[in-house]
């Protein structure tokens, strides 16, 4: 299986540059109608029922032009104990609803972002009273590693709580939500990115919306805002996600302009110090090699004039991990390394930028 996955990859990656999504910080609500997309949201958070459901959503997705972090075991009643405890054993049998289905087209586009696998596993009112620990966490993201190793896998939860699990072999990412019980938002977000630097982890930041405020009540547009600006300036931040969908409520007064000034504030701060192309220049991207590789990678590029140019690797979640050239390059053909050998493995992109234009070729790296 994995070496069929490996040559699907190796087919679209080397048959011609392919598109690498864009570097903007994906934020948008969960279960967002994809009829509903637009400018306004660039990500989006869904739960497929089924193969052909997955199918359908990834493909509209694509069309529409967001990214998405999906949810494959759908609500924890569906895999707890007669005590309402996590049950490992009813987890797996879920997610093997899906095994066999292939992801990869999706991965290796940008669509498709992230698997997350649960909420909450911090909060016992879910569990019957129990904890589910960070070792079966850990367990379930093995799972979902061994059926689609190329999707990175992560958990509805702060990173106070994954930190006694740390490190983890196969979670990937923390999804901490923030609600103003929480206390002041520039103090959670610099704590939970902090955590982060102790678990390993990556960090998909969520806004409760609906139920964040002061005693439980919605957040106003300038709530919003706020809080979603403080986290959407983070460069670490993969995601931010919004719970949840709720037609009238993002279409209240004021709420579209909150929304921009969150979008414009996840595009500055992940596009930052890339500065503009110096001048007009016809680039093209060769193929990296060796690929797949489990070491160091040739990238071979042209420009037909000089210009300013970067050069840079991106994770699927749009995280950039490497860049290998930032600055005026000649003309002529041109060639850059880069070391994977540090790295977890997986899909990443090589993306080149220069006068105007860009192209973008997909790497494996395997274990």
């Amino acid at each position: 299986m994995r070496l069929l996955v490996v040559t699907l990859l190796l087919s679209l990656g080397q048959a011609g540059n392919v598109h690498a999504a864009g570097p903007c910080l994906p934020s948008g609500p969960f279960h967002l109608p994809i009829e509903s997309a637009g400018t306004t949201f660039s990500g989006a958070f869904r739960s497929p029922r089924d193969t052909s459901e997955a199918r359908r959503l990834l493909d509209s997705v694509r069309v529409a032009g967001l990214r998405v972090v999906i949810n494959l075991a759908g609500s924890r009643t569906l895999f707890q104990n007669p005590d309402s405890s996590f049950s490992l054993e009813r987890f797996q049998q879920r997610l093997a609803r899906f095994q066999g289905f292939d992801f990869t087209p999706w991965i290796l586009d940008g669509t498709l972002i992230g698997h997350t696998l649960f909420d909450e596993p911090h909060d016992p009112t879910n569990w019957g009273g129990h904890l589910v620990a960070p070792a079966t966490i850990d367990s379930a993201a093995a799972t979902s590693r061994q059926y689609w190793a190329l999707l990175p896998v992560g958990v509805g939860s702060p990173h106070a709580y994954l930190a006694a699990g740390a490190p983890y072999q196969h979670l990937e990412y923390a999804q901490p939500q923030y609600t103003v019980k929480r206390g002041d938002v520039e103090a959670w977000v610099q704590s939970e990115l902090a955590l982060a630097a102790g678990d390993g982890l990556q960090t998909c930041f969520s806004l409760n919306v609906l139920s964040g405020g002061p005693q439980a009540r919605p957040l106003t547009p300038a709530e919003v805002q706020d809080y979603g600006c403080a986290m959407a300036r983070e460069p670490a931040a993969r995601t931010l996600l919004m719970w949840k969908w709720d037609e009238a409520y993002f279409s209240q007064p004021g709420m579209a302009a909150a929304l921009d000034s969150i979008a414009a504030a996840g595009c500055a701060s992940h596009t930052a110090g890339a500065g503009p192309p110096e001048g007009p220049a016809g680039l093209s991207l060769g193929a990296p090699a060796p690929n797949p590789t489990r070491g160091r990678v040739r990238i071979a590029f042209t420009l037909s004039r000089p210009a300013r140019a970067t050069l840079a690797v991106y994770d699927v979640v749009g995280r950039r991990v490497a860049t290998l050239l930032d600055g005026l390059q000649a003309a002529g053909l041109r060639t850059a390394g880069w070391d994977a050998g540090g790295v977890r493995a997986g899909v990443y992109f090589c993306r080149l930028s220069a006068g105007g234009a860009d192209a973008a070729r997909a790497m494996i790296v395997l274990p």
